[in-house]
C-alpha cells in the first residue's frame, strides 16, 4: 500500500470516485453519505465501537484488526497567556452550551460524541495523545514528511 498524503477529504474523495485510489481513511459524515448513495463502500470504522451514523459498518477490530482504534477529538484552544479568570469563564460557558440537548444532537449528527471537560483535563489528554502518537511513529518507523 502506498501512502498518499491528502490535505483533506475533498481531494481524496474526488480521487476515490475517479478510481485514482482504491481506499482512504475519511471522516464519517461525507463518507457515509456516499456509502448510502452506493458510490463508496465502507470497510470499517476506526472507533472502539460502531458508529451511530452507520451501525451496520463493523469496527476495525471486528473487520480483523484487533488492537487498532483511533478516537478523533476536538478541543477549544486559546492563547497561551489567557488570564485564568477568562479561561475559567470560557470553559464554564462552553460546557453550559455543550450540555444543551439541541447542541449535542447537532454535533451527534456530525459524528461527534460530546464529552465536556476542564482545561486541565484537555491539556492532560493532549499530552497523552502526543506521547501515544510519538510512540506509534517511532515503533512503526514512519518517516516524518
Amino acid at each position: 500500500m502506498a501512502h498518499v498524503p491528502y490535505k483533506g477529504d475533498a481531494q481524496a474523495t474526488t480521487d476515490m470516485l475517479a478510481d485514482q485510489i482504491q481506499m482512504a481513511f475519511m471522516t464519517p459524515v461525507p463518507a457515509f453519505s456516499l456509502v448510502k448513495e452506493g458510490r463508496l463502500r465502507a470497510i470499517a470504522v476506526l472507533l472502539p465501537q460502531r458508529s451511530s451514523l452507520a451501525p451496520e459498518v463493523p469496527t476495525i477490530a471486528e473487520a480483523g484488526m484487533p488492537g487498532v482504534s483511533i478516537m478523533p477529538w476536538l478541543g477549544v484552544l486559546g492563547p497561551a497567556q489567557l488570564p485564568p479568570a477568562i479561561l475559567a469563564r470560557l470553559a464554564r460557558e462552553l460546557n453550559t452550551v455543550l450540555a444543551r440537548a439541541d447542541i449535542r444532537d447537532a454535533l451527534g449528527r456530525q459524528g461527534f460524541e460530546v464529552q465536556p471537560s476542564t482545561p486541565g483535563q484537555l491539556g492532560a489528554y493532549m499530552k497523552d495523545q502526543l506521547q501515544l502518537w510519538k510512540r506509534v511513529v517511532r515503533e512503526a518507523q514512519i518517516p516524518i514528511e
